[in-house]
């Protein structure tokens, strides 16, 4: 019987009429024979049978079948109803015939057209933030104008829509963008609750200092505008940045074009081009500004919740 059921997963069975799980009669396969009649032999169509008792369409998941002959299929239906005899439900007998179930097909049709529509979407927000997706750090300028969204909504985002294969369903969707830009902001004083990441310019080039992690992350105007079509999000309420050096004069955000020309000047010598511009020279103007006293009182408290403890172990 194993030298048949051999045949038949090596597609060398031509009188094949009755269906079981391919993965079950592989399974089968590798048991031992001494302890014949066991839990192995149970339910050799079970995975095959859906649940309005019908042949489960060959696309669903884990529904992979092949034919087997009657003799092969006897001995086995017999072993499976000696193991447990009231789950006749494990061996359901589908013909060669067998029709598979019209509801089920037109379920996995729908899924299959949502999945190909969730595909075009994810396609066409891979093209439009091109650099986000692959997780590239896009060129900053200084006296530019730029958003700045949390890094963790940008990363869930980047999963969301690389997701591939039998799994593009499954994966959790990020949150919209509205109510995310109004968590990154205190009730009290309406300003930020995080702080943009570390920035760092070398040889006149500005980019984030390490890897980013946490906090907020610079992308540009048209990937935020993008970002509010696709994703609920309110233009307005987003959060600006720009980026200055704090040599310039007055260092604020009225500054002249003469002031802003110096700088791009200064960017442009070889003394910068040939060495590290220090990163505390760079000053990012937020809009709304970030919220010092909400910050430093939750800092505080995650300090204090890390050195009060009770029964905790010590590692030394």
């Amino acid at each position: 019987m194993k030298q048949v059921a051999e045949d038949a997963i090596a597609g060398r069975c031509s009188d094949g009429t009755y269906y079981v799980s391919r993965s079950w009669l592989q399974q089968w396969l590798k048991r031992k024979i001494l302890d014949a009649p066991s839990e192995a032999d149970a339910g050799p169509t079970v995975s095959i049978r859906c649940p309005h008792g019908q042949l489960l369409p060959e696309q669903a998941p884990g529904a992979k079948r092949l034919l087997i002959p009657e003799i092969l299929w006897l001995f086995i239906y017999q072993d499976a109803l000696t193991v447990k005899p009231a789950e006749d439900l494990g061996c359901s007998t589908f013909l060669s015939d067998s029709l598979q179930c019209s509801e089920c097909s037109d379920e996995l049709s729908e899924v299959a057209c949502m999945e190909d529509s969730l595909r075009l979407v994810r396609e066409k927000q891979r093209q439009t933030h091109d650099k986000l997706a692959v997780g590239k750090s896009i060129p900053l300028s200084l006296h530019c104008k730029y958003y700045l969204i949390p890094y963790s909504w940008l990363s869930k985002w980047r999963t969301y829509i690389n997701a591939a294969g039998r799994n593009i369903s499954s994966v959790e969707k990020p949150e919209t963008l509205y109510g995310i830009m109004d968590l990154i902001k205190c009730e009290k004083h309406s300003r930020l609750l995080e702080r943009p990441v570390d920035l760092v310019c070398k040889r006149g080039l500005i980019s984030p200092k390490s890897s980013p992690v946490d906090g907020l992350i610079f992308i540009t105007e048209s990937d935020w505008k993008s970002f509010c079509e696709e994703w609920g999000g309110i233009e307005e309420k987003g959060v600006s940045a720009e980026i200055k050096l704090s040599n310039t004069e007055g260092n604020n955000l009225a500054e002249s074009s003469d002031d802003v020309q110096i700088c791009e000047e200064d960017l442009s010598t070889p003394n910068l081009v040939n060495s590290e511009v220090d990163s505390r020279s760079l000053v990012i103007r937020t809009f709304p500004e970030i919220c010092e006293d909400c910050i430093g009182e939750k800092e505080s408290r995650e300090l204090m919740r890390k050195l009060e403890y009770c029964n905790e172990d010590i590692y030394v």
